[in-house]
């Protein structure tokens, strides 16, 4: 099949994605409730931030399946904090920074207990797969807050913390953690090196990714957010690897 062909047919492929307003009221039905019980978006932040600090203790001690419930939960009031202080009108511009930073040291607390936990019982390659995952991890967000210094926005790839939250905690109950590090330790950095290229070709030449239209680039590189085609063939990849490729702890 010629490259120009495959080209269209990639494009044609339409994966129906969720409806985002139905979506949006669930969230915003949940994040209503906490409103009205007087809880602050602030406070959720800490709350989530305290649940990955717990979910990382877990972890050192080897209690993965509960570290991934715990994990979940703080994911989850990760994703509230933002929709409540929208609906409480009371979204602050230093709230945002806030909520970034404490995300990092979410991320820190799960992964370097990983990390511990790990190091701990002499294997010294999986350590080292949870370092690189952090340092991964934590290059896409810095690599994101740099670009934006120089373009509108650079919030591609597919490796955000949602994505790492979530992998992380099916790797975690499923007890298959060790696949997902070996996943998060390349994956993370193949998000950042994307963020740096898609910054470079954006700062030099603004506007060149409007004008760039290519399907196999947009898998491989950017992408277009989680109402792509490409995000729905990487989710059903990775939930059927986490399923059916065991690598024991």
């Amino acid at each position: 099949m010629a490259e120009s062909e495959f080209s269209k047919l990639v494009t044609r492929v339409r994966f129906p994605p969720p409806a985002p307003n139905f979506m949006e009221k669930i969230k915003n039905s949940i994040a209503s409730l906490f409103v009205k019980a007087g809880i602050s978006a602030d406070f959720l932040t800490y709350l989530g931030l305290a649940a990955a600090l717990m979910s990382g203790i877990m972890i050192t001690q080897g209690i993965f399946f509960c570290a991934g419930i715990i994990l979940i939960i703080s994911g989850f009031l990760d994703l509230m904090d933002g929709a409540v202080a929208r609906l409480s009108k009371k979204v602050k511009p230093f709230g945002g920074i806030l909520d970034s930073s404490l995300d990092r040291y979410g991320d820190g607390f799960v992964i370097t207990g990983l990390f511990f936990y790990f190091a701990r019982h002499g294997k010294d390659l999986h350590a080292a797969l949870a370092a690189s995952a952090l340092l991964g991890s934590f290059l896409i967000s810095y690599v994101r807050a740099r670009a934006e210094c120089v373009i509108q926005k650079c919030k591609i790839g597919f490796w955000e913390r949602g994505e790492r939250v979530v992998y992380l905690a099916m790797g975690l109950l499923f007890d298959n953690i060790v696949l997902v590090l070996w996943i998060l330790a390349v994956a993370t950095h193949w998000t950042a090196l994307s963020r740096l290229y898609y910054a470079k070709k954006e700062s030099e030449n603004p506007g060149y990714w409007e004008r760039k239209k290519d399907p196999v680039l947009d898998f491989l590189l950017p992408g277009k957010g989680r109402h792509h085609w490409a995000y729905y063939i990487k989710i059903m990849s990775l939930l059927l690897a986490v399923l059916l490729i065991r690598i024991p702890t």
